[in-house]
C-alpha cells in the first residue's frame, strides 16, 4: 500500500509521467513546470501545490536533490520507485477487478 497521500501522491504521479515522456532520469522545477503547463489535464491543480509537494518528497527521501552549478536537479530514489511500483499494482488490480 502506498504511503503517499494527497498533493505528494499527485506530484509523484506527475513526476513519473514527466520522466516517462521526457526519457530523463532527473528533473528541474523549470522542466517539470513547462511540462505541467503543456498538459491541459492537470489544469485543475495549482503549480505552487506541486512545487511544495516536490519539496516535501525531497525532505521525505523520495527525491534526491543534486546541485549542478546553480541549478538544483531532483532525482527519484529507490523509495519513490517502490511507491510507483505499488501504485501500478493498485491500478492494474483495479482495472482487472473493477
Amino acid at each position: 500500500m502506498s504511503m503517499l497521500r494527497g498533493a505528494e501522491l499527485q506530484a509523484a504521479v506527475f513526476i513519473k509521467q514527466y520522466i516517462n515522456e521526457s526519457k530523463k532520469r532527473c528533473f528541474t522545477y523549470r522542466g517539470l513546470r513547462a511540462w505541467w503547463s503543456r498538459n491541459r489535464k492537470y489544469q485543475g491543480s495549482e503549480w505552487h501545490t506541486v512545487e511544495r509537494a516536490v519539496r516535501k518528497l525531497a525532505e521525505s527521501g523520495y527525491l534526491r536533490r543534486v546541485r549542478r552549478g546553480r541549478r538544483v536537479v531532483f532525482c527519484p530514489t529507490a523509495r519513490l520507485r517502490f511507491e510507483w511500483n505499488e501504485l501500478e499494482k493498485i491500478v492494474v488490480r483495479g482495472y482487472r477487478h473493477g
